[in-house]
């Protein structure tokens, strides 16, 4: 039996590639951090969904000084809406 490695996400999907018949190797993700302060909501609108239809859990941040910041301090920038923890190879 293989382990579970979460929801794949095709690079392909979003960042298509010219050229060439290579594709790119999925990404698996064992969770999507998600800032619940982000706005405009749009932005993240399609993300639950999307973690769902691929089986992988989404962790919403909320926090007093917002999460959007507190997602930020995590990766060295100053603000962060959304982070995908990949599954370690």
């Amino acid at each position: 039996m293989t382990p579970d490695r979460g929801g794949a996400i095709s690079s392909d999907e979003h960042f298509p590639m010219n050229g060439g018949d290579s594709k790119p190797p999925c990404i698996y993700l064992q969770a999507i951090l998600l800032a619940s302060d982000c706005n405009p909501r749009w932005l993240t609108k399609h993300l639950p969904g999307l973690a769902a239809s691929r089986n992988v859990p989404l962790i919403f941040v909320k926090d007093r000084k917002e999460g959007s910041l507190r997602l930020g301090e995590l990766i060295k920038l100053k603000t962060a809406i959304a982070i995908g923890i990949k599954v370690s190879d």
